[in-house]
Protein backbone atom coordinates (compact mmCIF):
# COMPACT_ATOMS: atom_id res chain seq x y z
CA UNK A 1 0.00 0.00 0.00
CA UNK A 2 2.80 2.41 0.93
CA UNK A 3 4.55 1.73 -2.39
CA UNK A 4 1.34 2.52 -4.24
CA UNK A 5 0.91 5.81 -2.35
CA UNK A 6 4.51 6.82 -2.98
CA UNK A 7 4.16 6.14 -6.70
CA UNK A 8 0.98 8.17 -6.82
CA UNK A 9 2.63 11.10 -5.04
CA UNK A 10 5.62 10.94 -7.35
CA UNK A 11 3.34 11.04 -10.39
CA UNK A 12 1.52 14.05 -8.94
CA UNK A 13 4.81 15.90 -8.54
CA UNK A 14 6.08 15.00 -11.98
CA UNK A 15 3.00 16.40 -13.71
CA UNK A 16 2.72 19.63 -11.72
CA UNK A 17 5.15 21.80 -13.70
CA UNK A 18 8.40 21.68 -15.59
CA UNK A 19 10.05 23.49 -12.72
CA UNK A 20 10.37 20.16 -10.94
CA UNK A 21 12.97 18.98 -13.45
CA UNK A 22 15.44 21.54 -12.12
CA UNK A 23 17.41 20.69 -8.99
CA UNK A 24 19.38 22.95 -6.66
CA UNK A 25 22.58 22.66 -8.72
CA UNK A 26 20.75 23.86 -11.83
CA UNK A 27 19.60 26.90 -9.89
CA UNK A 28 23.15 27.83 -8.99
CA UNK A 29 24.34 27.64 -12.62
CA UNK A 30 21.41 29.40 -14.28
CA UNK A 31 20.74 31.96 -11.52
CA UNK A 32 17.17 30.80 -11.11
CA UNK A 33 15.02 30.92 -8.01
CA UNK A 34 12.11 28.56 -7.49
CA UNK A 35 9.22 29.46 -5.20
CA UNK A 36 6.17 27.41 -4.23
CA UNK A 37 3.01 28.57 -2.51
CA UNK A 38 -0.59 27.45 -2.05
CA UNK A 39 -2.24 30.68 -3.20
CA UNK A 40 -4.04 29.34 -6.28
CA UNK A 41 -7.05 31.55 -6.97
CA UNK A 42 -6.27 33.85 -4.06
CA UNK A 43 -7.68 36.91 -5.80
CA UNK A 44 -6.83 40.27 -7.33
CA UNK A 45 -5.01 41.64 -4.30
CA UNK A 46 -2.59 38.72 -4.31
CA UNK A 47 -2.13 39.08 -8.07
CA UNK A 48 -1.19 42.73 -7.63
CA UNK A 49 1.21 41.87 -4.82
CA UNK A 50 2.81 39.05 -6.81
CA UNK A 51 3.51 41.32 -9.79
CA UNK A 52 5.15 43.92 -7.55
CA UNK A 53 7.27 41.33 -5.75
CA UNK A 54 8.36 39.63 -8.99
CA UNK A 55 9.28 42.95 -10.61
CA UNK A 56 11.27 44.06 -7.58
CA UNK A 57 13.10 40.73 -7.41
CA UNK A 58 13.99 40.96 -11.11
CA UNK A 59 15.19 44.54 -10.73
CA UNK A 60 17.38 43.86 -7.70
CA UNK A 61 18.85 40.51 -8.77
CA UNK A 62 18.43 40.10 -12.53
CA UNK A 63 17.67 36.44 -11.81
CA UNK A 64 14.95 34.27 -13.27
CA UNK A 65 11.99 33.59 -10.99
CA UNK A 66 9.83 30.49 -11.33
CA UNK A 67 6.88 30.95 -8.99
CA UNK A 68 4.52 27.99 -8.76
CA UNK A 69 1.04 28.19 -7.22
CA UNK A 70 -0.61 25.00 -5.99
CA UNK A 71 -3.96 24.10 -4.48
CA UNK A 72 -3.99 23.83 -0.69
CA UNK A 73 -4.78 20.13 -0.22
CA UNK A 74 -2.30 18.63 -2.74
CA UNK A 75 0.33 21.10 -1.58
CA UNK A 76 0.42 19.43 1.85
CA UNK A 77 1.59 16.26 0.13
CA UNK A 78 3.81 17.60 -2.65
CA UNK A 79 5.84 19.92 -0.45
CA UNK A 80 6.70 17.08 1.95
CA UNK A 81 7.71 14.75 -0.86
CA UNK A 82 9.82 17.44 -2.55
CA UNK A 83 11.86 18.01 0.60
CA UNK A 84 13.28 14.51 0.33
CA UNK A 85 14.42 14.98 -3.28
CA UNK A 86 16.55 17.34 -5.35
CA UNK A 87 13.42 19.05 -6.59
CA UNK A 88 12.59 21.07 -3.48
CA UNK A 89 11.83 24.77 -4.02
CA UNK A 90 14.30 27.33 -2.69
CA UNK A 91 11.57 29.35 -0.97
CA UNK A 92 8.23 27.87 0.05
CA UNK A 93 5.05 28.86 1.83
CA UNK A 94 4.16 26.79 4.85
CA UNK A 95 1.99 26.67 7.93
CA UNK A 96 3.14 27.17 11.51
CA UNK A 97 2.89 25.16 14.69
CA UNK A 98 3.55 21.43 14.78
CA UNK A 99 3.94 21.02 11.02
CA UNK A 100 6.54 23.80 10.90
CA UNK A 101 8.38 22.29 13.86
CA UNK A 102 8.55 18.97 12.03
CA UNK A 103 10.13 20.65 9.00
CA UNK A 104 12.62 22.49 11.19
CA UNK A 105 13.59 19.33 13.10
CA UNK A 106 14.04 17.50 9.81
CA UNK A 107 16.59 20.10 8.74
CA UNK A 108 14.58 21.54 5.85
CA UNK A 109 14.32 25.15 7.07
CA UNK A 110 17.05 27.78 7.06
CA UNK A 111 17.60 29.80 10.26
CA UNK A 112 16.35 33.27 9.33
CA UNK A 113 16.63 34.83 12.80
CA UNK A 114 19.10 37.62 12.06
CA UNK A 115 17.73 38.17 8.55
CA UNK A 116 14.09 38.54 9.62
CA UNK A 117 15.06 41.16 12.20
CA UNK A 118 16.36 43.34 9.37
CA UNK A 119 13.01 43.38 7.58
CA UNK A 120 11.08 46.51 8.39
CA UNK A 121 7.73 46.06 6.63
CA UNK A 122 5.62 45.32 9.69
CA UNK A 123 3.16 48.22 9.57
CA UNK A 124 0.02 46.07 9.49
CA UNK A 125 1.47 43.03 11.19
CA UNK A 126 0.00 41.55 14.34
CA UNK A 127 3.04 41.20 16.66
CA UNK A 128 1.39 38.36 18.62
CA UNK A 129 1.18 36.25 15.47
CA UNK A 130 4.90 36.35 14.78
CA UNK A 131 5.57 33.92 17.60
CA UNK A 132 3.04 31.49 16.13
CA UNK A 133 4.77 31.12 12.80
CA UNK A 134 8.32 29.95 12.16
CA UNK A 135 9.59 30.62 15.70
CA UNK A 136 11.00 27.48 17.25
CA UNK A 137 13.25 27.11 20.30
CA UNK A 138 14.09 30.80 20.26
CA UNK A 139 15.00 30.99 16.58
CA UNK A 140 13.00 32.25 13.61
CA UNK A 141 12.75 29.98 10.58
CA UNK A 142 10.15 31.88 8.58
CA UNK A 143 8.85 35.27 7.54
CA UNK A 144 5.22 35.78 8.62
CA UNK A 145 3.40 37.21 5.64
CA UNK A 146 -0.27 36.54 6.32
CA UNK A 147 -1.72 37.51 9.68
CA UNK A 148 -5.27 36.41 9.03
CA UNK A 149 -7.64 36.18 11.96
CA UNK A 150 -11.41 35.93 12.44
CA UNK A 151 -14.13 38.26 13.66
CA UNK A 152 -17.83 37.93 14.32
CA UNK A 153 -19.29 40.20 11.66
CA UNK A 154 -22.92 41.21 12.04
CA UNK A 155 -25.59 42.94 9.99
CA UNK A 156 -26.47 46.23 11.70
CA UNK A 157 -29.68 46.64 9.72
CA UNK A 158 -31.00 43.24 10.70
CA UNK A 159 -29.91 43.66 14.30
CA UNK A 160 -31.92 46.89 14.46
CA UNK A 161 -34.90 45.20 12.81
CA UNK A 162 -34.97 42.47 15.46
CA UNK A 163 -34.02 44.83 18.34
CA UNK A 164 -30.72 43.03 18.95
CA UNK A 165 -27.36 44.22 20.22
CA UNK A 166 -23.91 42.72 19.50
CA UNK A 167 -23.24 39.83 21.90
CA UNK A 168 -20.90 40.50 24.81
CA UNK A 169 -21.12 36.98 26.24
CA UNK A 170 -21.71 33.55 24.80
CA UNK A 171 -25.09 33.54 26.51
CA UNK A 172 -25.93 36.70 24.56
CA UNK A 173 -25.06 34.90 21.34
CA UNK A 174 -27.38 32.02 22.18
CA UNK A 175 -30.16 34.48 23.02
CA UNK A 176 -29.71 36.13 19.62
CA UNK A 177 -30.32 32.75 18.03
CA UNK A 178 -33.45 32.17 20.11
CA UNK A 179 -34.94 35.64 19.63
CA UNK A 180 -34.32 35.89 15.90
CA UNK A 181 -35.73 32.42 15.27
CA UNK A 182 -38.92 33.31 17.12
CA UNK A 183 -39.35 36.45 15.04
CA UNK A 184 -38.37 34.86 11.74
CA UNK A 185 -38.01 31.09 11.50
CA UNK A 186 -36.27 31.39 8.12
CA UNK A 187 -33.52 33.68 9.38
CA UNK A 188 -30.10 32.08 9.97
CA UNK A 189 -28.63 33.57 13.15
CA UNK A 190 -25.09 32.25 12.64
CA UNK A 191 -24.11 30.92 9.23
CA UNK A 192 -21.67 28.00 9.44
CA UNK A 193 -21.10 26.36 6.06
CA UNK A 194 -19.08 23.42 7.33
CA UNK A 195 -18.85 21.23 4.22
CA UNK A 196 -15.06 21.54 4.19
CA UNK A 197 -14.90 21.09 7.99
CA UNK A 198 -12.61 24.00 8.87
CA UNK A 199 -15.36 26.51 9.64
CA UNK A 200 -16.56 24.67 12.74
CA UNK A 201 -13.03 23.83 13.87
CA UNK A 202 -12.18 27.53 13.92
CA UNK A 203 -14.97 28.10 16.43
CA UNK A 204 -13.62 25.22 18.49
CA UNK A 205 -10.06 26.56 18.21
CA UNK A 206 -11.14 29.91 19.63
CA UNK A 207 -13.19 28.30 22.39
CA UNK A 208 -10.28 26.05 23.34
CA UNK A 209 -8.26 29.17 24.13
CA UNK A 210 -11.07 30.32 26.42
CA UNK A 211 -11.09 27.04 28.35
CA UNK A 212 -7.55 25.60 28.22
CA UNK A 213 -4.36 27.44 29.33
CA UNK A 214 -2.28 28.54 26.33
CA UNK A 215 0.83 26.71 27.56
CA UNK A 216 -1.10 23.45 27.73
CA UNK A 217 -2.70 24.06 24.35
CA UNK A 218 0.70 24.49 22.75
CA UNK A 219 2.08 21.29 24.32
CA UNK A 220 -0.95 19.30 23.17
CA UNK A 221 -1.00 20.77 19.66
CA UNK A 222 2.76 20.23 19.22
CA UNK A 223 2.61 16.70 20.61
CA UNK A 224 4.83 17.59 23.57
CA UNK A 225 2.44 16.49 26.32
CA UNK A 226 2.72 13.12 28.04
CA UNK A 227 0.73 10.29 26.49
CA UNK A 228 -1.55 10.12 29.54
CA UNK A 229 -2.33 13.84 29.64
CA UNK A 230 -2.49 14.88 25.99
CA UNK A 231 -5.91 16.39 25.14
CA UNK A 232 -7.40 15.36 28.47
CA UNK A 233 -8.09 18.84 29.88
CA UNK A 234 -11.87 19.10 30.57
CA UNK A 235 -11.83 22.47 28.78
CA UNK A 236 -11.67 20.72 25.41
CA UNK A 237 -15.00 19.03 26.11
CA UNK A 238 -16.51 22.32 27.28
CA UNK A 239 -15.57 23.91 23.96
CA UNK A 240 -17.42 21.21 22.08
CA UNK A 241 -20.39 21.54 24.43
CA UNK A 242 -20.65 25.22 23.51
CA UNK A 243 -20.59 24.32 19.82
CA UNK A 244 -23.32 21.76 20.41
CA UNK A 245 -25.28 24.36 22.35
CA UNK A 246 -25.22 26.58 19.27
CA UNK A 247 -26.47 23.71 17.13
CA UNK A 248 -29.20 22.74 19.60
CA UNK A 249 -30.47 26.32 19.68
CA UNK A 250 -30.71 26.44 15.88
CA UNK A 251 -28.00 29.03 15.45
CA UNK A 252 -26.80 27.36 12.26
CA UNK A 253 -28.46 26.71 8.93
CA UNK A 254 -30.47 23.49 8.57
CA UNK A 255 -27.67 21.35 7.08
CA UNK A 256 -24.31 22.99 7.92
CA UNK A 257 -22.22 19.92 7.04
CA UNK A 258 -23.45 19.98 3.44
CA UNK A 259 -23.32 23.76 2.99
CA UNK A 260 -20.35 25.45 1.32
CA UNK A 261 -18.72 28.38 3.11
CA UNK A 262 -19.11 30.53 -0.04
CA UNK A 263 -22.86 29.99 0.11
CA UNK A 264 -22.92 31.33 3.67
CA UNK A 265 -20.82 34.33 2.64
CA UNK A 266 -23.29 35.08 -0.13
CA UNK A 267 -26.26 34.76 2.23
CA UNK A 268 -24.61 37.19 4.65
CA UNK A 269 -24.04 39.69 1.85
CA UNK A 270 -27.71 39.42 0.90
CA UNK A 271 -29.18 39.95 4.38
CA UNK A 272 -30.08 36.29 4.92
CA UNK A 273 -27.89 35.69 7.99
CA UNK A 274 -27.48 37.81 11.10
CA UNK A 275 -23.83 37.06 11.83
CA UNK A 276 -20.83 35.60 10.07
CA UNK A 277 -17.74 34.32 11.89
CA UNK A 278 -15.35 34.93 9.07
CA UNK A 279 -11.73 35.61 8.29
CA UNK A 280 -10.23 39.02 7.68
CA UNK A 281 -9.75 37.92 4.07
CA UNK A 282 -13.49 38.62 3.56
CA UNK A 283 -13.45 42.08 5.14
CA UNK A 284 -13.29 44.05 1.89
CA UNK A 285 -15.93 41.82 0.32
CA UNK A 286 -18.40 42.44 3.11
CA UNK A 287 -17.67 46.15 3.23
CA UNK A 288 -18.46 46.41 -0.46
CA UNK A 289 -21.70 44.44 -0.07
CA UNK A 290 -23.07 45.90 3.17
CA UNK A 291 -21.33 49.24 3.54
CA UNK A 292 -22.38 51.04 6.72
CA UNK A 293 -24.58 48.10 7.69
CA UNK A 294 -21.52 45.93 8.37
CA UNK A 295 -20.74 45.58 12.04
CA UNK A 296 -17.32 44.19 12.89
CA UNK A 297 -14.36 44.06 15.30
CA UNK A 298 -16.41 41.78 17.51
CA UNK A 299 -14.65 38.72 18.88
CA UNK A 300 -16.32 35.38 19.44
CA UNK A 301 -17.85 36.13 22.87
CA UNK A 302 -16.66 34.54 26.10
CA UNK A 303 -18.65 31.80 27.83
CA UNK A 304 -19.45 32.58 31.47
CA UNK A 305 -17.26 29.74 32.71
CA UNK A 306 -14.21 30.62 30.59
CA UNK A 307 -10.81 30.71 32.33
CA UNK A 308 -9.83 33.97 30.60
CA UNK A 309 -11.51 37.26 31.40
CA UNK A 310 -10.57 39.62 28.58
CA UNK A 311 -11.83 38.54 25.16
CA UNK A 312 -9.87 41.35 23.48
CA UNK A 313 -6.53 39.72 24.29
CA UNK A 314 -7.15 36.45 22.46
CA UNK A 315 -7.95 35.91 18.82
CA UNK A 316 -7.62 33.10 16.31
CA UNK A 317 -4.51 33.09 14.15
CA UNK A 318 -4.34 31.61 10.69
CA UNK A 319 -0.87 33.04 10.19
CA UNK A 320 1.37 31.58 7.52
CA UNK A 321 4.46 32.67 5.72
CA UNK A 322 7.52 31.64 3.77
CA UNK A 323 10.58 29.62 4.64
CA UNK A 324 13.92 29.23 2.89
CA UNK A 325 15.08 25.68 2.22
CA UNK A 326 18.22 24.94 4.19
CA UNK A 327 19.69 23.10 1.19
CA UNK A 328 19.27 25.88 -1.37
CA UNK A 329 22.28 26.72 -3.54
CA UNK A 330 21.00 30.24 -4.14
CA UNK A 331 20.71 31.58 -0.60
CA UNK A 332 21.37 35.19 -1.61
CA UNK A 333 18.54 35.03 -4.17
CA UNK A 334 16.25 33.42 -1.59
CA UNK A 335 16.91 36.25 0.84
CA UNK A 336 16.38 38.81 -1.92
CA UNK A 337 13.00 37.30 -2.70
CA UNK A 338 11.86 37.38 0.94
CA UNK A 339 13.04 40.98 1.12
CA UNK A 340 10.94 41.83 -1.95
CA UNK A 341 7.91 40.19 -0.30
CA UNK A 342 8.43 42.24 2.83
CA UNK A 343 8.86 45.43 0.82
CA UNK A 344 5.32 45.14 -0.52
CA UNK A 345 3.83 43.51 2.56
CA UNK A 346 1.28 46.27 3.10
CA UNK A 347 -0.26 45.83 -0.35
CA UNK A 348 -1.89 42.66 0.99
CA UNK A 349 -3.76 44.67 3.61
CA UNK A 350 -4.61 48.09 2.26
CA UNK A 351 -7.44 46.75 0.05
CA UNK A 352 -8.60 43.96 2.33
CA UNK A 353 -8.82 45.42 5.83
CA UNK A 354 -10.83 48.35 7.12
CA UNK A 355 -9.03 50.90 9.33
CA UNK A 356 -10.87 49.43 12.34
CA UNK A 357 -9.53 45.95 11.58
CA UNK A 358 -5.97 47.22 11.07
CA UNK A 359 -6.14 49.05 14.39
CA UNK A 360 -7.58 46.05 16.21
CA UNK A 361 -5.00 43.62 14.83
CA UNK A 362 -2.27 45.48 16.69
CA UNK A 363 -4.09 45.07 20.03
CA UNK A 364 -4.13 41.27 20.02
CA UNK A 365 -1.83 40.04 22.79
CA UNK A 366 -2.19 36.30 22.25
CA UNK A 367 -2.64 34.58 18.92
CA UNK A 368 -4.85 31.50 19.21
CA UNK A 369 -3.76 28.33 17.42
CA UNK A 370 -6.07 27.30 14.57
CA UNK A 371 -6.34 23.52 14.77
CA UNK A 372 -6.40 22.97 11.01
CA UNK A 373 -3.27 25.10 10.49
CA UNK A 374 -0.98 24.47 13.46
CA UNK A 375 -1.57 20.82 14.32
CA UNK A 376 -0.16 17.67 12.75
CA UNK A 377 -2.26 17.14 9.62
CA UNK A 378 -3.27 13.56 10.50
CA UNK A 379 -4.36 14.59 13.98
CA UNK A 380 -6.13 17.74 12.78
CA UNK A 381 -8.06 15.73 10.19
CA UNK A 382 -9.29 13.46 12.99
CA UNK A 383 -10.38 16.52 14.98
CA UNK A 384 -12.10 18.14 11.98
CA UNK A 385 -13.94 15.00 10.95
CA UNK A 386 -15.13 14.23 14.47
CA UNK A 387 -16.39 17.78 15.03
CA UNK A 388 -18.34 17.45 11.82
CA UNK A 389 -19.82 14.24 13.24
CA UNK A 390 -20.70 16.11 16.44
CA UNK A 391 -22.64 18.67 14.42
CA UNK A 392 -24.29 15.86 12.51
CA UNK A 393 -25.39 14.23 15.77
CA UNK A 394 -23.43 10.99 15.56
CA UNK A 395 -20.80 11.81 18.21
CA UNK A 396 -20.81 13.46 21.65
CA UNK A 397 -18.21 15.95 22.90
CA UNK A 398 -16.66 13.27 25.11
CA UNK A 399 -16.46 10.81 22.22
CA UNK A 400 -14.77 13.40 20.01
CA UNK A 401 -12.08 14.18 22.55
CA UNK A 402 -11.51 10.51 23.35
CA UNK A 403 -10.92 9.89 19.66
CA UNK A 404 -8.57 12.88 19.39
CA UNK A 405 -6.68 11.72 22.46
CA UNK A 406 -6.34 8.19 21.08
CA UNK A 407 -4.98 9.47 17.75
CA UNK A 408 -2.53 11.79 19.51
CA UNK A 409 -1.26 8.88 21.60
CA UNK A 410 -0.89 6.73 18.47
CA UNK A 411 1.10 9.43 16.65
CA UNK A 412 3.36 10.15 19.63
CA UNK A 413 4.33 6.56 20.42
Amino acid sequence: MKKFINKKLALCLATSTLVLSMGFNANAKTKTLRVWDYLTGAGDVYDEWEKLVAADFKKTTGAKLIWVHKDNAPYKVSIKVSMKSNDAPDVFQYWGGKVAADFINAGYSYDMTSFVKQLKAKNYTTPAFYDLYGVYKGKNYGYTLFQNTKYLYYNKKLFAKYSLTPPKTFKDLINICKISKKKNSRMIPFGLGNLTKWRAIHIVSQLNAYYVPMAELKKDYFGDSSIKKIFTNPGYIKSLERLKEMKDNKCFERSPNTTKNDVIASLFENNKTLTEYSGTWNNSRYLEALGKNLGTVTRLPLPNDAIVKNVQEYNLSAASGFMIHKGTKVLSLSKAFVNSMAKYHNVLYKHRFSPAIIKDLKTIKHGVYAIDVYMDHVLSETYLTDVQSLIGGSMTPKQVMQDVHNMAVKLNK
